[in-house]
């Protein structure tokens, strides 16, 4: 493997085991919540998270990808206008969400509360702040700070969950209102974040109205973009919330957003995944092999996404304890979130080719494709199927998004992927996952078996690439 592609290994190796743990011990709290609150309860919570990450969107202006891009120019007048244009929006945002929170929360309706809206705009403010300090840890590969502030504000927003919903006196006794410690807990850990990350206030005399206008121009497309993306990964809990029937809509998004978790660690492996692959993209532009590094990345990166998508379904009989029993009537979308969770994987692989040729027009033209689909099938699905709906709209966006940036992208900027081999293993995913679900054996039995014929379809396609490392070794 080429240098470039194992310092790509070693840094999303520290992002991914970092976050995974950090996650892997947030996720632990889904138990807690599933078992302390009702669904209706839960579904609150859901439906606020779900909004999270479009006005995350909103707030950073695809400023982290323009940063990477080009930092290489002038990185203190680049970061210095990105960060102070995501500040004045943050600050405006929690100010305009505080004074008018009354009506917001006549529009939210049942379940919602003044104050749980401004400590949700508060902590969307503060994490808004601290996301190009976070980026520009990436960019100067300081992989290992930026894991051990991730992990430290997350594992105290864990503890501050137990304290408040399991060890605090009364904890017992807590009612529907008990969510706002959710929000309190999340608050403090998301303020502590942005006080670590702050940058000195002279830094702002770096900003310049030139470099603005190029960050803008080049961003403003991802931006969109970024709009129709959150409408695929979120609006769907959004959208069942106010698509269901008001007596049952609160239970069904607390049963999806449930299952929804299940899903956590295709998640992890895309996010720990995407907060390599992008600085990867830029500084290594124009070395020798780029192109070709980027598809072998692309293959492996769908070969561990297909052994973890047969190891959570696989062992679902296992992984279905994490959630009250309340829930499991929801565990059948899990594998079809896996799904697409993986091929949003596959489209942060298959963007590099816009962004790296100043092509992001096609980035929001491939987003809003998948937002149109999003929209069009839950609006047609939730009032017939549910959350069901919902789940089949969220892969059909990223397939049809993956397909269209394929596509043009050979066109217009070649990238040599290992098509046969990602095929080989889509195909042998699917067949195992469908054999284990007609055998006539234990799920955990078929699970094993299933991740065993995998690793021998593996070893024997990329058979010559270990006799290669065997030699090195």
């Amino acid at each position: 493997m080429a240098n470039p592609l194992k310092k790509l290994l070693g840094q999303t190796a520290i992002y991914g085991l970092s976050s995974m743990l950090a996650r892997l011990l947030n996720f632990l709290l889904v138990p807690i919540y599933t078992r302390v609150f009702a669904p209706d309860a839960y579904g609150v919570v859901t439906e606020l998270y779900a909004y999270a990450a479009f006005i995350a969107v909103f707030l950073t202006f695809g400023f982290e990808t323009a940063y990477f891009r080009f930092a290489k120019e002038n990185e203190s007048k680049v970061f210095a206008s990105t960060t102070g244009t995501v500040w004045l929006a943050s600050l405006g945002f929690f100010l305009v969400v505080w004074l008018g929170a009354g009506h917001w929360v006549s529009y939210l309706g049942k379940g919602h509360e003044e104050e749980y809206l401004s400590i949700f705009a508060a902590i969307l403010a503060f994490d808004a702040m601290a996301a190009i300090p976070l980026a520009r840890m990436r960019y100067q590969q300081k992989a290992m700070k930026f894991a051990a502030l991730r992990f430290s504000t997350i594992l105290l927003n864990i503890v501050l969950n137990l304290y408040w919903l399991k060890w605090a006196p009364g904890s017992e006794n807590l009612g529907p209102e008990g969510i706002r410690f959710i929000f309190y807990a999340n608050l403090i850990a998301s303020g502590l974040l942005w006080l670590f990350t702050l940058p000195p206030i002279k830094l702002f005399s770096e900003l310049d109205k030139g470099v603005w206008t190029r960050l803008v121009k080049y961003s403003w497309p991802l931006w969109l973009g970024g709009f129709a993306g959150v409408i695929n990964e979120t609006l769907d809990r959004a959208l069942l919330a106010n698509l269901l029937p008001e007596e049952t809509a609160s239970y069904e998004v607390g049963v999806y957003g449930a299952c929804y978790k299940l899903a956590v660690f295709m998640t992890l492996f895309v996010q720990a995944f995407r907060m390599g692959i992008e600085p990867f993209y830029f500084q290594n532009k124009g070395e020798s092999n780029d192109r070709k590094n980027l598809g072998d990345v692309a293959g492996y990166f769908f070969l561990v996404g297909c052994f973890i998508f047969l190891v959570i379904t696989g062992f679902m009989d296992w992984f279905k304890h994490f959630i009250g029993e309340e829930y499991h009537g929801g565990l059948g979308v899990v594998p079809i979130l896996l799904a697409a969770n993986l091929f949003l994987g596959l489209y942060i692989n298959l963007s590099a080719w816009y962004k790296l040729s100043d092509q992001t027009r096609f980035g929001a033209f491939f987003s809003l494709v998948g937002a149109l689909i999003t929209l069009a099938v839950n609006f047609w699905g939730i009032s017939r199927f549910g959350y069901w709906a919902s789940a089949w709209a969220t892969l059909f966006a990223y397939f049809t998004m993956c397909l269209l940036s394929f596509f043009i992208g050979q066109a217009r900027y070649n990238i040599p992927y290992p098509k046969k081999k990602m095929g080989i293993y889509a195909l042998t995913t699917m067949g195992l996952y469908f054999a284990a679900q007609n055998l006539p054996i234990s799920g955990i039995l078929s699970g094993f078996l299933g991740i065993l014929v995998f690793a021998i379809v593996v070893m024997q396609i990329e058979k010559d690439k270990l006799r290669f490392l065997q030699r090195k070794s």
